[in-house]
């Protein structure tokens, strides 16, 4: 099926993942990096997954001025032990995080913002459970060393070689990915035609 937006589409990301994800819908789109400070106060949100919508709206409205045009942000973090596991800096960091994960139920929320015209029209998170496989050390380094977990919040790709490391999951898989199909068509639904 293809879907047609009333307005052209941006993605305000980079993620080839979320380029993939959003082409499955058949939608035409162009992307448009986001030109914003990512930063936050963690202290500042009562419920740490509306970090990742507030960061998905900060995306969406830093490129959302033109007002012919909707804008799609996006955010997603990882999440266990009141820790936001985000992009590990390096190899060992990234090891670190699948250390923590291994055996273990952790949380991966993605925020959705949809802009038009400077203008927030929706956001909201999707939360995602994903339980890991117990791993000894010495795979879990392999893995560590390959350039994939590098720029992964996690440190992990579900949709790559990091599959092997996830059991089961409980609800969107996309989410994971780091764009959750069904709540961004949902915000985009009354723009189709």
């Amino acid at each position: 099926m293809v879907f047609k937006t009333i307005y052209p589409l941006i993605l305000g990301s980079t993620s080839p993942r979320r380029k993939e994800i959003l082409s499955l819908l058949g939608l035409n789109f162009s992307i448009q990096a986001p030109s914003c400070d990512e930063t936050y106060k963690a202290e500042n949100f009562l419920d740490p997954f509306q970090i990742t919508a507030y960061l998905a709206e900060k995306k969406a409205l830093s490129i959302s001025a033109a007002p012919d045009h909707l804008v799609l942000g996006v955010d997603t973090l990882v999440y266990l032990d009141g820790k936001i596991l985000g992009k590990p800096q390096d190899k060992s960091e990234a090891l670190s995080y699948l250390k923590l994960l291994n055996n273990r139920v952790h949380i991966v929320a993605s925020g959705v913002a949809l802009c038009q015209g400077g203008t927030l029209l929706a956001s909201g998170h999707e939360l995602t459970q994903v339980q890991f496989g117990n791993w000894s050390l010495e795979v879990l380094s392999t893995y560590a060393q390959t350039t994939e977990p590098l720029d992964k919040a996690g440190a992990y790709a579900i949709q790559g070689q990091g599959a092997f490391l996830t059991e089961r999951i409980n609800g969107c898989f996309y989410n994971i990915m780091g764009l959750p199909l069904a709540k961004t068509l949902a915000m985009l639904k009354p723009f189709l035609n």
